[in-house]
């Protein structure tokens, strides 16, 4: 049977479509062409700001070096990530000009190298070549045939503005020295440069001489790797400060006392490293009043 649907009623009207256009205010629309006008500006400011800012590193060229580290500038906070990575060239240009001032000065710091870093100040890079190409011709002259290399500053129980090792540094420096015989670290660490030192000094055939002086937690981590740095068999000496406080520092590790205690290669001496019961005779143990 053919389906009969009612005459719709006389004086019905069928509903009018939603005007989403006729529901907005005119407060509304207002409020929406200001916001995006005050948008609109904050991007026209930041990227006068922007141009303001790269123009600036053309004046701080540095050529100065009586200070501990000489970082590339770091883009201001406020700027958006976009502008950030447009600062990188010129970021990467003055980090290049500083490092060739650096090589002319006939004074400088001999050890603000250690401190220097340019991979902080990039948006987005972790490593730059040219950065690293001007870092390493500075570590360059400043090993200068050097068998004896001191990265960073030692001061004994003072640990007062010390900085930390540089991973750029890092990174340019052990392809340097190979033919180092005595190697001193001093300084706090960061977690991944420890691993990193370590896999280089176990490349380093004519090593001798091996000293720590660092913060805690990079004296238990060495403490922890030095069964694996003995496997560079040309060590004889080796030394591990901890500069803060011996009581706050984790005792040997279990599988790692064994190691030491039965090694015969070299004589290790430990300061504020907490002392097992049974220590080898080419192991000593020292502490100081902090």
């Amino acid at each position: 049977m053919e389906d009969i649907r009612p005459a719709p009623h006389p004086n019905y009207h069928p509903p009018e479509k939603h005007n989403e256009e006729s529901s907005v205010s005119a407060e509304d629309k207002g409020s929406v062409d200001m916001w995006g006008g005050i948008m609109a500006l904050i991007s026209r400011l930041t990227d006068i700001v922007y141009r303001v800012y790269v123009n600036s590193l053309d004046t701080v060229i540095w050529t100065k070096f009586d200070a501990q580290s000489y970082d590339a500038p770091i883009s201001p906070w406020y700027l958006t990530e976009r502008h950030r990575r447009l600062c990188n060239p010129k970021v990467i240009e003055v980090f290049c000009r500083v490092m060739e001032n650096y090589r002319a000065a006939p004074r400088k710091n001999p050890h603000i190298l250690c401190h220097t870093r340019y991979s902080v100040a990039l948006e987005g890079e972790t490593f730059n070549q040219r950065c690293h190409n001007a870092l390493s011709d500075s570590v360059h002259q400043w090993i200068s045939g050097k068998t004896e290399i001191e990265m960073g500053r030692p001061q004994g129980a003072c640990k007062d503005g010390r900085l930390e090792l540089s991973h750029d540094f890092l990174q340019a420096c052990f392809p340097l020295i190979p033919h180092a015989t005595k190697l001193t670290i001093c300084g706090p660490i960061r977690e991944e440069d420890r691993l990193l030192i370590t896999q280089e000094i176990l490349k380093m055939d004519r090593l001798r001489e091996l000293h720590f002086e660092v913060d805690k937690e990079s004296a238990e981590y060495f403490t922890s790797a030095l069964p694996k740095i003995l496997t560079n068999h040309t060590i004889t000496n080796i030394s591990l400060r901890n500069y803060e406080k011996e009581k706050d520092f984790a005792t040997i590790q279990e599988e790692t006392w064994p190691a030491l205690r039965d090694q015969d290669q070299c004589d290790i001496a430990f300061t504020n490293v907490p002392q097992p019961a049974e220590p080898h005779n080419k192991l000593t143990f020292n502490s100081t009043a902090m």
